[in-house]
Formats: C-alpha cells, structure tokens, sequence
C-alpha cells in the first residue's frame, strides 16, 4: 500500500500473531436439582462445558488491544500529525466499536478512508453505507468520510 509498515497497526493482528475472536464470555447455566442425575442432562452439560470453554479462551479482550493500540501510538513520533486513517478489509462489526471510538477520540480531524466489497454494485453500495453508518454512529463527520475505489 506504499505505507511505511512501521505505520500500520494490525488491529486485528497479523499473520504472524493474530487475534480472532469475540467479546462474549458464557457464564454458568442453572441446572435444576432434580435434572442433575438425568443421562441427557450430564450429556448436555459435557457438550455445554466444551462450548462455553471454546467461546470463553477465544475471547479477544478488547480493553487490553486498545492498551496495546495505545503503546504503539506512543512509540510513533509524532501522532498529533496523523491526519488520515485507512482501514482495509474490516467489516465494522460491533466488536470494532470500541477500537474506531477511540481511534475517532484520538484523532478527532482525521480523514477516514475504508475499503468496501460487494459481489456486485447492490452489495457494494450496502457495505458502503453500512460503514458510514457505524463512522457516523461514533461521531466522525461525514465529509471525513471516504469510500476508497480501488486498493
């Protein structure tokens, strides 16, 4: 992309380190006592340990990435001059909130350019106008707001 990579913050991780997850954690379900000697119910509870220990290890812990987003803008020169913010193949899900909320807070005047993608032009101009909406809904202005073309 022509970008310094000492310039780019992986938010997500790279290939080398990635981070893939969610922001859910499963709490204990209640088990009634009279289900406690059921066959189906100690299946059931198997099953459901192996699953709530799966969501539960792959969770991303976002405050600690932001922790980590907020180290690495410390070690850049000078990021009073960041004027523009480029974001490639994030789809702005609700679990990216909290990240583009603070990137916004911290660079409140940047320009905020964004990749799309759409099998075809419906779709394109779906995702386009997904992603206003969510930079909109943390409070970058429109006009500092760019679909990219092309990459």
């Amino acid at each position: 992309y022509s970008i310094d990579e000492e310039n780019v913050f992986h938010i997500h991780g790279d290939v080398e380190d990635p981070i893939i997850g969610h922001d859910s954690i499963i709490k204990d379900k209640t088990i009634y006592e009279e289900d406690i000697y059921s066959n189906d119910i100690i299946f059931e509870n198997r099953i459901y340990d192996r699953i709530k220990e799966f969501i539960n290890n792959s969770n991303k812990n976002i405050s600690r990435n932001i922790e980590k987003l907020c180290e690495e803008l410390e070690n850049l020169n000078d990021v009073t001059e960041i004027d523009e913010i480029i974001v490639i193949g994030l789809s702005f899900g609700k679990i990216d909130k909290p990240y583009f909320k603070f990137i916004h807070q911290s660079f409140r005047n940047a320009m905020w350019n964004f990749s799309y993608f759409g099998r075809n032009e419906q779709e394109e101009q779906k995702d386009i106008e997904k992603k206003v909406s969510f930079l909109k809904g943390i409070g970058v202005r429109e006009d500092k707001i760019v679909a990219l073309d092309s990459i």
